[in-house]
């Protein structure tokens, strides 16, 4: 079971049925290459710049623009903070059910990543409102939440954008939602062949000829979601490791500079209780490229 810090101030908030929300803070430039998007994503960026590279394209967003991106797509990330050492954008993640289920009203196929520039008032209120409705459930019904998240599907559409699964899901892409599902589960080959209904050879086998590993595919999953409460959370690090299923931090601190390159205090640039730490982030889209309110 996760593990939670008694004073931690910056959270993930996610809600059954209707996705997740959270800002990251970086303090500084850093490169995060191969990440896999296990789910249908939606950036918006409020300070500082962030570039997306891969075999085919590179594209860079700044402040005040957006990216939809498509369940399973990988790419290599840099995130470079502004003038004041700052680097901060706000996700929203779509529970890939209701994406789906929404795509048979979707305009027109669409690439599985697209940048949207900066976004309309509107579509940053529809936002504000969506990541709204899953930090607060008690406020707003299931029902509610669910049609704010599809509001901003329909913003989508309105661009010609769909984030709907458009090629087909590969295996390992089903390994890695086993592996989601329960991090800091000790996993082996026997208990994911039960969890496919099939034999340890057989998933050895498919999962060979995407040339990928059970143990490769479960390191990286433990490794993006580290990365992720790292960006998004305040939690400590040792209670990071723990969650993504490390009971010794040096350990998972070796590993996770085994996969990116550095320590995972980089991804925050200070030390705990250092006066220089990074505030929270604030609400959602107060500064100067656009002022919605939050409508209760």
């Amino acid at each position: 079971m996760p593990h939670a810090d008694a004073d931690v101030r910056r959270v993930i908030h996610t809600r059954a049925g209707v996705g997740a929300t959270a800002g990251i803070i970086q303090r500084e430039a850093l490169r995060f290459s191969r990440l896999t998007f296990d789910q249908p994503t939606l950036i918006v960026v409020r300070h500082g710049e962030k570039t997306f590279s891969s075999a085919k394209e590179n594209w860079l967003l700044k402040s005040g623009e957006a990216v939809a991106i498509g369940k399973g797509q990988r790419f290599d990330i840099t995130n470079r903070p502004d003038a004041n050492r700052s680097y901060q954008a706000n996700w929203l993640v779509f529970e890939p059910d209701m994406v789906q289920a929404f795509g048979h009203i979707a305009a027109m196929a669409s690439r599985p990543v697209r940048s949207l520039g900066r976004l309309e008032a509107g579509f940053v209120e529809a936002f504000a409102r969506a990541s709204e409705a899953i930090r607060n459930p008690a406020a707003v019904p299931l029902e509610i939440a669910r049609h704010r998240m599809e509001e901003i599907l329909l913003w989508l559409k309105r661009r010609g954008v769909s984030l709907a699964d458009v090629p087909p899901r590969t295996f390992s892409q089903r390994v890695r939602e086993i592996f989601m599902a329960m991090l800091d589960e000790t996993w082996t080959a026997a208990i994911v062949a039960r969890h496919l209904h099939m034999s340890e050879a057989t998933l050895r086998r498919h999962l060979a000829a995407e040339g990928s590993s059970l143990s490769s595919l479960l390191a990286d999953v433990r490794m993006s979601h580290a990365l992720s409460l790292l960006q998004s959370t305040d939690q400590l690090v040792g209670n990071i490791a723990r969650n993504v299923g490390y009971e010794s931090a040096s350990s998972f601190a070796s590993r996770f500079r085994q996969r990116f390159g550095f320590a995972p205090t980089a991804v925050r640039g200070h030390r705990r209780g250092d006066p220089c730490s990074p505030p929270p982030i604030p609400s959602l889209f107060t500064d100067d490229f656009t002022q919605p309110k939050v409508l209760r």
